[in-house]
């Protein structure tokens, strides 16, 4: 296979390895496999992982066959475990092999000719798939020690997380879950309730949008894919120290500079995902919509789909969560940054928040970069919340 076909993320890879890889494979033609080679540390620098994941579901989208291809010399049972506990792991394994159906007893989904394989070219094993899949059905849970959880839907058969499909009161159940999270990080003392309830109900509300929109066609469509939603706790004793887990994103680098004062500083990082048709790209085949939109380009066409309530659906209040949740970003100063279709955007509202209730004051903005922004599939929300200190 042509070497040009071969793409690698790098050892440790930052938001910048990711989006060339995503530019590489962009110039590549249609009938030509791509094997993406996967780095083994993916959690080094901040929100990479959740971008590979979105890489990874873009390249299975392109119509070659997908090859991804791990360091691991064997396969070996018990399997290796970042396949089943990893965001990056668990999606190689969902758009490249063939899941067992959580609703007919032997029947399977994404018949694909895409493959996940080791450093010698063997084919992971079917079983691979099918301890995934007992793995969501006990818990959609991928991490349950150290600084990281993260709840994983897989559509269309597992779409809501086991702990958040528990009683009729989802919001409920959703905020106690955080809420242990939050008291495993140790940020939940010192942090006022009014802010925990924000918090809460804006986590909430991105999140169920990528169940009622970002894993949909259209209303009777759901595209098969990952759909998560992670806490990451981030401690540093510097700003630099921080910063450097952020190459090539002033924006980000800025932020965490911004907020430093002596001690040990606390972040907390929730990362919302799916591997959809994208927010464009799901607006752009509702007739509605598309006349409410003007041909002004894509950032403009986005921010007003984030900021003016505009919604897929023909009933009336729908729309109103991205800007409500937004709102309750900028209300917590914190960092947002969106990648969807072929564009990113991002804001920092701890130094240019207004609490006046226009579209400008949460309207997102195109980083300030020349890097040639290609398209993927999905949309990834990254967010970033200051905890201060120990």
């Amino acid at each position: 296979m042509a070497a040009d076909n071969v793409i690698t993320i790098g050892a440790s890879p930052a938001l910048e390895d990711v989006e060339a890889a995503g530019l590489q494979s962009h110039d590549l033609r249609p009938d030509v496999p791509i094997v993406l080679l996967l780095a083994r540390d993916t959690r080094s620098n901040f929100f990479a992982e959740t971008a590979i994941a979105q890489l990874i579901a873009s390249l299975a989208s392109k119509g070659s066959r997908l090859l991804v291809r791990d360091n691991y010399q064997h396969w070996s049972d018990p399997h290796p475990t970042r396949f089943l506990d990893t965001l990056d792991g668990l999606s190689a394994v969902t758009y490249c092999m063939s899941l067992p159906s959580g609703r007919a007893e032997g029947a399977r989904r994404f018949r694909t000719t895409n493959r996940l394989e080791n450093v010698r070219n063997e084919p992971a094993p079917e079983n691979l798939a099918e301890s995934a899949c007992t793995h969501i059905l006990q818990t959609a849970l991928l991490e349950r020690t150290g600084p990281m959880r993260t709840y994983v839907a897989i559509d269309p058969d597992y779409s809501i997380p086991k702990e958040f499909a528990i009683r009729a009161d989802r919001l409920a159940l959703f905020e106690g879950e955080v809420r242990d999270i939050f008291r495993e990080f140790g940020i939940e003392q010192g942090v006022q309730s009014q802010t925990r309830d924000l918090l809460y109900a804006t986590i909430f509300e991105i999140f169920m949008n990528t169940l009622e929109h970002g894993r949909r066609v259209d209303d009777r469509i759901v595209l098969p894919g990952v759909r998560y939603l992670r806490f990451a706790h981030h401690i540093g004793v510097s700003a630099m120290s921080l910063a450097d887990r952020a190459p090539n994103f002033p924006e980000l680098q800025s932020y965490l500079r911004s907020r430093w004062t002596r001690g040990v500083r606390r972040f907390l990082e929730i990362s919302v995902g799916d591997g959809g048709l994208g927010i464009l790209t799901h607006f752009s085949q509702t007739r509605h919509i598309v006349e409410e939109l003007p041909n002004s380009g894509n950032v403009d066409r986005l921010n007003r789909i984030l900021t003016e309530g505009l919604s897929s659906k023909t009933i009336r209040g729908g729309g109103r969560g991205l800007p409500t949740a937004l709102r309750a970003l900028r209300d917590l100063r914190a960092f947002v940054s969106l990648r969807t279709d072929d564009v990113w955007l991002c804001r920092d509202f701890s130094i240019d928040g207004t609490a006046d209730d226009t579209a400008d004051s949460i309207r997102l903005r195109p980083l300030e970069s020349s890097r040639q922004i290609v398209r993927f599939e999905g949309t990834r929300f990254n967010i970033l919340l200051d905890f201060g200190h120990n």
